[in-house]
């Protein structure tokens, strides 16, 4: 799942009330805008904003800690926000969190190299085929530099330099033919029928051994819309109002992308437009700036996604009281 994060600094909160379009995405979410886009001009942040903002994304850091063996690759500051359209009330805040896994990737890519070096591999009949166009495009060679060697020669007359000419072309062209026929020999990705099926099935396994429960993206949106996608299957988390799961794919052989995990944590009711499910958080009218909602998606292992929900499912509860 892809969802771009609002900045925390100068923008964060400067939303308006369009859905950004996501590639696989769970849920929508409304961007910041630019001050530029508020049709009243700007205001500044409240300390009340800012202190909420620091609080909970520092809380957000700490409810998506790395697993043994994992980094943090990318994150977003516990940073305060510092202004806002005229108008705004409800405090929107986004997190992204990337996580890398470490312990035992070195032995994944010399697993990985070593199936595809397999898979490369020419069988005898295919390595006598090499053999047989290596000497073809040897003759070839001879052939050309005898030609150019003739060419050299400035006491031809016109038709014999016109013939020369054609029949150095002509080796050119073949020989261009025979260095294709190599190439596709020789590299099973280039060859047609079953020699490159098997090739692109062997790589696709590598791939999804390599990729694997190797990566983690968190995406948290607080205060936002939430709509899932129609290709997702509803799952159940404890403790979130609604969750959903996409398949993991893989649309080419050496491509391979983890599903994507999202549910809802907070108060929210059905909105009365958007995909079916769509649900927008209940604001406390009292207090517009607090926590209400927290749509979250974690790409990632299915398992490992699972884990993650349920390690962070109490402290986003938390920041919704």
């Amino acid at each position: 799942m892809t969802i771009a994060p609002a900045r925390v600094t100068g923008e964060v909160g400067l939303f308006v009330r369009r859905v950004l379009s996501l590639t696989g995405a769970l849920f929508a979410l409304l961007p910041s805008a630019a001050l530029a886009d508020c049709p009243d001009g700007g205001r500044d942040a409240t300390a009340h904003e800012k202190e909420t903002a620091i609080r909970v994304l520092t809380a957000l850091r700490e409810s998506f800690p790395p697993p043994p063996g994992w980094k943090v690759t990318r994150d977003t500051s516990p940073q305060a926000p510092r202004t806002f359209c005229k108008g705004t009330t409800v405090l929107r805040l986004s997190f992204e969190r990337r996580l890398t896994r470490v312990e035992g990737m070195t032995e994944r890519r010399a697993a990985h190299d070593r199936a595809l070096a397999q898979a490369r591999r020419l069988t005898p009949d295919e390595q006598e085929q090499v053999k047989a166009v290596d000497q073809q495009i040897a003759d070839a060679s001879k052939q050309m530099g005898a030609a150019r060697s003739a060419l050299k020669n400035r006491d031809l007359d016109k038709d014999a330099r016109t013939r020369l000419e054609a029949e150095f072309r002509g080796l050119g062209d073949g020989l261009k033919a025979l260095h294709q026929r190599r190439r596709a020999l020789a590299n099973p990705w280039l060859a047609d029928g079953p020699r490159r099926q098997g090739f692109e099935d062997a790589q696709r396994v590598a791939t999804r051994e390599y990729r694997k429960d190797s990566e983690i993206v968190v995406k948290v949106a607080m205060n936002d819309l939430f709509a899932p996608t129609k290709d997702a299957g509803r799952i159940e988390i404890p403790g979130a109002s609604v969750a959903y799961r996409t398949a993991p794919r893989q649309d080419a052989p050496d491509a391979f992308f983890e599903g994507t995990t999202a549910f809802l944590i907070g108060h929210a009711r059905a909105r009365s437009s958007g995909p079916p499910g769509s649900l927008e958080p209940l604001i406390d009218a009292s207090d517009p700036g607090k926590p209400r909602t927290f749509s979250v998606s974690i790409q990632a292992d299915e398992d490992r996604a699972l884990q993650m929900a349920r390690a962070a499912n109490e402290s986003l509860r938390a920041l919704t009281r």
